[in-house]
Parts: C-alpha cells; sequence; structure tokens
C-alpha cells in the first residue's frame, strides 16, 4: 500500500498499516496530554508493543499518522499560551496589590508619627506645668499678660524644659560613665594582680618539681643551685596593696610596681636562660672535638694498621699518616697480627721489616 503525501510515500502493505496502527494505540496516551511525552515514549524507550526501527523512521511515521496539519495548534501550544497568560494576569495582580498595601503602610506610618507628635506635645506641656516652680511662675506672668497665649512664648517654654531635662540626663549619663570607668580599671587591677599570683605559683610548683627529679646526682643538684642563684623567686606582693583604691593616682603606682616587677623577672629569666644555653652549646662543643679527635686517633691506628700489613704495596696517598709518632703503634700491631698468623705459616714475627718500611 503505497501513500502519498507532502512528507514523503509511504510504502506500507495494508496488513502493516493495521498491525502498525494497533501497536501504537497500545502505548498512546489519554486525551490532553502532551504528544512530546507520546513521542518521547514511542521513540527512545520502545516499548514491546511498537517494532523495532531507526529513529528517523519512527519520527517520520509519527508525524504522518499523528500530527495535526494545518487548521488546529498543537496542544502544547495551547496550552503554553494559557500558561504565559494566566503568568502574566497573576504578576499584575501582584503588583497592584503591592502598590496598595504599600500606599496604606505610608498612609498609616504618616498618621502614627502625627500621633506620635501630638501625644510628645501633650505630653511635654502636662510635664512644664507640673515640674518646676519656675515654670509655674512663669505660665502664671505669661498668663496675666494679655498675649500669653501666643504660638511663639509656649514654644519657647518647651525649649525650656527640653532643655533642662537634657542637662539633667546628660548628668546622669555621665555619673554613669565615671562609675563604669571606676569598675574598669578596678577590675584591671585584680586581673593583674590574679596573674602574677598565679605565675608566682607554677614557678612555685616547677621548681619543686625539678628539685624532686634532680636530687639524685651532685650534677643536677649544682645546676639547680646555679639556677636558683641566677634566678632567684620573685618577690611576693606586700600584703598592704590593696586593689580597692579609688583613687586614679594609687591605681597608677600599683600598675606600675606590678610592671616593674615582672620586667625585673623576665630579664632575670632571660639572663638565667642565656646562661644555661651558653654552657650547654660549650659542653656540646667539647663532646664533639673530643668525638673528633678519637675518630682521628682510630683512623691514624687503621691507616697504620693497613700500612704494616700492605708493606711496600700500601699506596702513596695514605702515606703520610705512616709518621714516627706512629711507629710504637704499628710495630705493636704488626707483632700482634703476626704473633696470630705465626703458628699456621710457621714464619718469625716481622718487628724488624715493620721498623724498615
Amino acid at each position: 500500500m503505497a501513500r502519498s503525501s507532502k512528507f514523503g510515500t509511504v510504502n506500507y502493505s495494508a496488513d502493516e498499516m493495521r498491525r502498525l496502527n494497533a501497536k501504537v494505540r497500545a502505548v498512546l496516551p489519554l486525551a490532553g496530554e502532551d504528544w512530546l511525552r507520546v513521542a518521547y515514549y514511542f521513540n527512545y524507550q520502545r516499548p514491546e508493543a511498537v517494532p523495532f526501527r531507526d529513529v528517523e523512521s519512527l519520527k517520520r511515521k509519527f508525524k504522518k499518522m499523528y500530527c495535526s496539519r494545518g487548521k488546529a495548534l498543537p496542544d502544547y501550544v495551547v496550552e503554553a499560551k494559557e500558561l504565559r497568560k494566566n503568568i502574566q494576569q497573576s504578576t499584575k495582580q501582584t503588583t497592584e496589590t503591592e502598590e496598595k498595601e504599600q500606599d496604606l503602610e505610608e498612609k498609616e506610618l504618616a498618621q502614627k508619627l502625627r500621633q506620635m507628635e501630638d501625644e510628645y506635645h501633650r505630653i511635654l506641656e502636662g510635664e512644664r506645668t507640673g515640674e518646676e516652680m519656675e515654670d509655674k511662675t512663669t505660665t502664671e506672668d505669661v498668663h496675666e499678660q494679655p498675649g500669653a497665649t501666643s504660638t511663639a512664648e509656649v514654644i519657647a517654654l518647651l525649649r525650656q524644659s527640653v532643655e533642662r531635662k537634657r542637662r539633667a540626663v546628660e548628668e546622669q549619663v555621665m555619673d554613669e560613665n565615671a562609675r563604669v570607668r571606676r569598675e574598669r580599671k578596678k577590675r584591671k587591677v585584680e586581673d593583674v594582680l590574679l596573674s602574677i599570683h598565679q605565675e608566682q605559683c607554677k614557678q612555685e610548683t616547677e621548681e619543686q618539681s625539678e628539685m624532686l627529679n634532680s636530687g639524685s646526682s651532685l650534677d643536677a643538684d649544682r645546676q639547680n643551685q646555679e639556677e636558683s642563684s641566677l634566678n632567684p623567686a620573685p618577690p611576693a606582693l606586700p600584703p598592704t596593696i590593696q586593689p580597692e583604691d579609688s583613687s586614679p593616682l594609687g591605681m597608677m603606682e600599683l600598675i606600675l610596681q606590678v610592671l616593674t616587677t615582672q620586667q625585673i623577672e623576665n630579664s632575670r629569666r632571660i639572663e638565667a636562660e642565656q646562661a644555661r644555653r651558653e654552657k650547654e652549646r660549650h659542653e656540646r662543643e667539647k663532646r664533639w672535638h673530643q668525638t673528633e679527635l678519637r675518630q682521628g686517633r682510630e683512623h691514624r691506628q687503621l691507616m697504620v694498621a693497613m700500612g704494616a700489613l700492605l708493606g711496600d704495596r700500601f699506596p702513596d696517598s695514605l702515606k703520610h699518616y705512616l709518621n714516627e709518632e706512629d711507629a710504637a703503634p704499628v710495630c705493636k700491631v704488626t707483632t700482634l697480627s703476626q704473633d696470630a698468623n705465626g703458628a699456621n705459616n710457621n714464619q718469625e714475627p716481622s718487628v724488624s721489616t715493620s721498623s724498615d718500611t
């Protein structure tokens, strides 16, 4: 069966078209669903009811058999247009409601500000009439005069009362600030004294532990005595010093005394540490020098023994080790070596040969 259309020619028999229609209807969705989803299932997932063909032929078949031609738009286009229209309407409604709410909030805020201003003026006027005798006399003088109810006079009286209130509040704030400063200075002095006490306790515990650990050896005892002579215990604060001194000069003197004590302790500690490091460096250099001497002596003895064993075959580059002061050890080494080998080789000791070499 051959059909001709604008998409091309389809060459299928009637039975094949019937079977294909039945298999496609088995996977068709319900009415109202998107045809793109149908194409996806039809082309890419390949259910059991759809025969296998290449993707392009399946696309062509789907267009020829199930796409609307000409008059009506696809459902997905209609749905997209409706969705865009609904979105625009909802956006317009939300903007209108937001503008209305903003206008209402501005009106309410302006009304509240006016009410607060009126209430503030009313309170100021009431406090002005009942606060001090000075205000009472001024109000009486104003009432006795013929033009006393003018706006300028009322504003002047309000300014005077507001100025008095402001001065009173400033004085209260200054008193509070001074009290806070005193408390802060007191706390600083207490913290400094507490830190000094903690450092003293820590130093005492360290000294006690060092004395206990180093009590077994005499060298350690001598080192502890030197450290104690170089770094004496820091002097304790006199009991007459009280951190409750509220005068600024007394607190400054106390802080200066504490700082001076700390500086002296730090300088003594640094000097003791420098002395200890210098002593350790000298001991390390001494040990290194002794090790170098021992290694050099052993190396020379080895070279002399090798020279005695090799004889004329000893290399010339190493003959500077065979000097006069090593002649006696060479004789001794060669004698011992040949005494050990004499029993097997039945030879005489080569003392004379070694001395000749």
